[in-house]
């Protein structure tokens, strides 16, 4: 009786052995097949962007040419007229700006801009946040963005 016992435990501890292999198996083969997803998506992610990005322009070739002034200067590089449309629109240099001017704008826009350095995670989750639960539209950018 004893013998009979010991031999239906075995069976009992075979098959959860068993079991737990088999599903040992198919976790891994679960998490195996993910990563492959994962990757392949990744690289088709790259793929497409740089699909899309071929067309764009070099960032330090995109020049402003439309609404700025044209000014006329004479032989001895004096301003002598200003042509302009609807708006009197003239580039200035950044190093020609007042303190002032540079200061309330980053206060205006974005108050934070010289702590997170030009991307702002807080506000691109703020942003998400709103747009996915609360259905407004909103930008999450900073100065640079």
């Amino acid at each position: 009786m004893l013998d009979l016992v010991r031999e239906r435990q075995a069976k009992i501890l075979g098959k959860t052995r068993k079991q737990r292999v088999t599903r040992l198996k198919f976790i891994l083969f679960l998490s195996t097949a993910l990563l492959v997803i994962l990757l392949v998506g990744l690289f088709c992610a790259g793929i497409l962007f740089a699909w899309y990005a071929k067309d764009l322009p070099r960032p330090d070739k995109v020049a402003r040419t439309e609404g700025i002034s044209t000014i006329i200067y004479d032989r001895n590089n004096e301003s002598i007229y200003d042509i302009y449309k609807d708006q009197n629109r003239i580039p200035v240099a950044f190093s020609e700006m007042p303190d002032a001017l540079k200061q309330a704008t980053v206060a205006i826009e974005d108050k934070e801009f010289y702590k997170h350095e030009g991307f702002s995670s807080q506000g691109m989750l703020r942003a998400s946040f709103n747009i996915i639960f609360l259905r407004k539209l909103e930008g999450g950018s900073t100065l640079t963005q």
